[in-house]
């Protein structure tokens, strides 16, 4: 999910329509880069602000899930190793 969201931030990508691999036609810079696209053909959903501060928070959620899984298991361990 972390490799997801570093390369919608920051990878260049084309612009929508029949002209993409256009020579003239350069494509549109990552939001980390141009927060604000000043083409109009460069909108692309998963590129704008509230759905990568979304695909951030399910990422944040996931890690934050998965350390104190761990953190629990290492604790469960030592307990279990412990009382015996």
């Amino acid at each position: 999910m972390w490799l997801l969201f570093a390369y919608l931030m920051i990878v260049s990508y084309g612009t929508a329509g029949p002209s993409y691999h256009s020579v003239d036609d350069p494509p549109c810079k990552g939001p980390l880069f141009e927060p604000v696209p000043q083409d109009s053909r460069c909108d692309s959903e998963l590129r704008q602000w509230p759905a990568l501060l979304g695909i951030l928070a399910l990422t944040l959620l996931a890690t934050v899930v998965a350390a104190a899984t761990l953190v629990y298991a290492r604790v469960a361990a030592r307990v279990t190793v412990r009382s015996e």
